[in-house]
């Protein structure tokens, strides 16, 4: 049985013999003396300890506050690994940057080159998740994995690499280990997203997004060590020539790739741990994306090798990204416009419930469920005041948490106390952002 998308409880405490489609106000009587607390998924009122009477769920003890949620060990993990190896990471590619740095001038030409991009990218890809935008800090840490994690770790490795001739060690380096290793320490950080923060990394597309940007940051840090190295062999015109090449023509590559990989583990993450498959896919997603990285880097270091002259150069790095970047970038857009439409589709079907209970009114619902309302209605509230602008994404923001959350319970996640304490506090926080926001009504 399911009630409000959630799994019914079939069994019911002691006492508790009415039937499940009762109306809230003729459940059963309490004692008058009874300690009672409000159910965060029914809204009814229950004694504490007891189960409710509507979805079975178990009540918290405490009738004064809802559970605190959980922080684990997270913070300690923080402060003991992460950020004594994040600061020997910066430390580490600071020595780098700064060691091949050719001047002051060069330096900030170098870094504005590779910045200009990866701001211009990672805005467009920030915009393909308008339903539910990631927390910024997030996305930062996505970023700055790729910047300075995954970058660290693969320079580290391909130090390691030091056989043979000069020749040879290039080849090793750029070709025969560089895809691998870079997408490897690249999916790190979603494998971590997947594992230890579940309520963050939801679906497809929002492992298309951190892995989109992984990908952006790793291909900001990379430029600048190629630029420099340019602006030091062949002055301004060899920067303008790498920028055209690395972050023009082919500026999308890392960013496909990793996202690739965040596609596949994002879909894997919506079977709820259901069927074999779900780990299939995303290795075929990893082996997609080392393989078009692995044809980039051989064709680009063949026409390095045998180019003729810069123009020739730059013409095969066209026909390059026309046959191994452009198609998968294609593919990927196309994965998020699919990806959105499930995503309204959650979005209409979980908060249906939300109206028939009083959580949301039938012009929020209707706002909520359509793009051209919700345009509508941000314009309206820009006119009013930037800050009631603001509050109302906040309003569209946890709605949409608060849908995603009871579609993870309906698809079999456990209905815990951190969960019910997360519905409680996103209906609550509703329920905070109303007043001092127009009339959704009239949008609709």
């Amino acid at each position: 049985m399911a009630f409000c998308g959630y799994p019914v409880a079939t069994t019911r405490a002691p006492g508790m013999g009415r039937s499940m489609s009762e109306s809230p106000d003729n459940q059963q009587a309490t004692p008058a003396n009874a300690v009672t607390v409000l159910c965060p998924v029914c809204d009814v009122r229950v004694p504490v300890g007891a189960h409710c009477v509507i979805c079975g769920i178990a009540l918290p003890g405490n009738p004064e506050s809802l559970p605190p949620i959980p922080e684990g060990d997270r913070g300690r993990v923080l402060k003991v690994v992460f950020y004594p190896l994040a600061t020997l990471a910066v430390l580490l590619l600071l020595g780098i940057v700064l060691g091949n740095a050719p001047s002051l001038t060069g330096l900030l030409l170098v870094v504005a080159a590779a910045l200009l991009p990866a701001v211009i990218y990672a805005a467009i890809v920030i915009r393909l998740d308008h339903y539910e935008p990631e927390p910024p800090a997030w996305m930062l840490a996505a970023l700055l994995w790729g910047a300075i994690g995954a970058t660290s770790l693969t320079i580290i490795t391909s130090l390691s690499l030091s056989l043979g001739s000069p020749a040879d060690r290039e080849f090793i380096r750029t070709v025969a280990a560089a895809p691998l290793i870079e997408e490897s320490f690249k999916a790190i950080a979603l494998v971590v997203l997947t594992y230890g923060f579940r309520h963050e990394l939801d679906n497809t597309l929002d492992g298309l997004l951190y892995g989109g940007l992984i990908g952006i940051g790793f291909a900001f840090t990379e430029n600048i060590l190629y630029f420099e190295r340019s602006y030091s062999w062949w002055g301004i015109s060899g920067l303008g020539i790498s920028f055209l090449m690395r972050a023009v023509i082919g500026g999308w590559g890392h960013c496909v790739w990793t996202g690739i990989v965040g596609a596949g583990i994002g879909w894997a993450r919506g079977r709820y741990r259901k069927g074999f498959i779900r780990f299939v896919v995303p290795v075929i997603a990893f082996v997609v994306a080392v393989s078009l990285h692995y044809i980039w880097n051989i064709v680009a270091f063949i026409t390095e090798g045998y180019a003729g002259s810069t123009s020739q150069l730059i013409r095969w790095e066209l026909i390059s990204a026309t046959l191994v970047i452009f198609p998968a970038l294609v593919l990927l857009y196309v994965v998020a416009r699919l990806s959105r439409k499930r995503q309204m589709q959650i979005i209409k079907q979980q908060l249906k419930d939300e109206v028939t209970t009083g959580f949301l009114t039938p012009g929020e619902y209707a706002v909520l469920t359509s793009d051209d309302l919700r345009k509508r209605s941000l314009r309206r509230a820009k006119t009013i005041d930037p800050t009631v602008a603001t509050e109302q994404r906040r309003f569209f923001n946890t709605a949409v948490e608060l849908a995603f959350l009871k579609n993870h319970v309906a698809m079999g996640e456990h209905l815990d106390q951190h969960r019910i304490a997360l519905i409680a506090r996103y209906r609550r926080s509703l329920a905070d952002l109303r007043p001092n926001l127009p009339d959704l009504g009239s949008a609709a």
